[in-house]
């Protein structure tokens, strides 16, 4: 009766670990979602407006200039984006020191070709145009 206990304790306990990591990559997933919306979304905005509104000429300046503010947004936004994956997800580290060989790097050991030595057979003529 005790073991059954147990193991439904621990089994309970490892599916909270996979929830909650679960839960965690959702909620990354979702952050970065919502970061990239208000950082490319006004910029979006703007260029339909640029593309609709001609004149006067002081709406066009205005999105042009709002532009250039909303891009310095998304800028930070990708620049934040590995710096904040790095820091919460560990799946993203692992990969990442894979991807780059953080210290890690080990040489494949290669092994050379066996030199074959190639030999005519005499019955292997080449035929002779005549």
């Amino acid at each position: 009766m005790a073991f059954n206990v147990i193991d439904t304790t621990e089994h309970l306990i490892k599916n909270s670990d996979k929830c909650s990591k679960t839960d965690q990559t959702t909620k990354l997933v979702a952050f970065m979602a919502i970061c990239y919306i208000i950082a490319e979304g006004p910029v979006g905005v703007l260029y339909v407006l640029q593309g609709v509104v001609l004149e006067p000429y002081g709406i066009v300046e205005m999105t042009v200039n709002l532009i250039d503010i909303f891009g310095t947004f998304f800028s930070l936004n990708a620049i934040m984006h590995p710096v904040i994956c790095l820091t919460v997800s560990s799946q993203y580290k692992k990969s990442a020191k894979e991807l780059f060989c953080f210290g890690k790097c080990t040489k494949r050991k290669t092994t050379p070709m066996p030199k074959h030595s190639v030999t005519i057979h005499p019955s292997a003529r080449t035929a002779s145009a005549k």
